[in-house]
């Protein structure tokens, strides 16, 4: 086998968050809820939203750091929230992972495909989408937490000119206000990697099994 063959097969080598996680996440009108926590966890809160407006919707983004402080295994968001909206949660400590939409609204789950490229050196820090635009979050547990917004031939899409792909690196992203996080240089394996697209309103979240 070629080594171009080996790292293409590598790159394909990641696991979905796994549907059966304790955590559970709640979307109403007035905010959403992430319950069954550890008890004094910390998780990051990622949205996004079309707000319905007169002539066209507008996009809404979220990116929450919410903590168990009163140890309850609960936390909650309060705010006005759209019922289309798509909302990830993740776990800072152990990087464990729920989705969830507004009610009644669609859940558009979908594979990532080969999203993860290896650059060339051989390390986990190309991210690629066959989309227009996709915000993005990367969560290491105990490490840190990253986000990144973009939309096609961007100043970050590495493919401009190409209509196929839009191209990332790891090194784009920047970390959330309120999670002290490391340099992030690529992806390694523990990490979570969850992408919403708000045009289609679909989205996927990963976790990494190879460094």
């Amino acid at each position: 086998m070629t080594t171009t063959r080996i790292l293409g097969a590598l790159a394909l080598s990641f696991a979905f968050a796994l549907p059966g996680a304790a955590m559970t996440v709640t979307v109403d009108a007035e905010g959403v809820t992430a319950a069954e926590l550890p008890r004094g966890a910390r998780i990051v809160l990622f949205g996004v939203g079309r707000e319905p407006g007169r002539y066209r919707s507008s996009i809404r983004r979220w990116t929450e750091v919410l903590a168990d402080d009163d140890r309850d295994g609960r936390v909650r968001f309060a705010g006005h929230v759209t019922n289309r909206s798509i909302w990830v949660a993740v776990d800072l400590e152990t990087g464990e992972s729920v989705a969830a939409t507004g009610p009644d609204y669609p859940r558009r789950e979908v594979t990532a495909g080969s999203a993860l490229k290896r650059d060339n050196v051989g390390q986990l820090s190309k991210l690629e989408n066959a989309r227009g635009i996709a915000e993005m979050l990367i969560v290491r547990p105990k490490r840190g937490a990253w986000r990144l917004g973009s939309s096609k031939n961007s100043a970050v899409d590495e493919a401009r000119g190409n209509p196929a792909v839009m191209r990332l690196d790891a090194s784009a992203f920047r970390a959330v206000e309120g999670v002290a996080s490391d340099d992030l240089k690529h992806l390694k394996r523990g990490d979570v990697l969850a992408m919403i697209d708000p045009r289609l309103m679909e989205f996927y979240v990963i976790h990494v099994n190879e460094d």
